[in-house]
């Protein structure tokens, strides 16, 4: 079995653990390697990105993969593979936090978080 058909086949217990933590889960990436994953918040009582991860990594039987592990990541720049240091999670761009979670040899998910907004009420509508 391809990596792309065994992560494919993960994604409605993925889906499932997220649906019951507030969020909605969309797919980003080649699935050559890692399954690239998007988590946005989706309801009003979306709970705690740390929530969301355990969820999901219980959901795969998964584990986190501890801050300071050896690593690597594709370089698009240089167009190569570079050794990289793990980060759980690791700062992204727009608030996003981002959690390597190890699912099987050479298999994991690269879950990535959107920040939960402030309630701001109801939007008012204008004339």
């Amino acid at each position: 079995m391809s990596i792309a058909i065994y992560y494919l086949k993960l994604l409605p217990q993925i889906r499932d653990a997220a649906y019951a933590c507030g969020y909605a889960i969309g797919i980003h990436g080649s699935m050559t390697r890692d399954f690239d994953l998007i988590a946005a918040p989706w309801t009003e009582t979306a709970k705690p990105a740390e929530d969301l991860v355990e969820a999901v990594r219980a959901a795969v039987g998964g584990h986190i993969i501890p801050n300071g592990t050896p690593g690597g990541r594709w370089d698009r720049t240089a167009e190569k593979f570079v050794p990289a240091v793990v980060e759980n999670p690791q700062a992204k761009p727009h608030g996003r936090l981002g959690w390597a979670i190890q699912i099987g040899a050479g298999a994991y998910l690269d879950l990535s978080v959107m920040p939960r907004a402030p309630l701001c009420g109801t939007p008012s509508s204008s004339s």
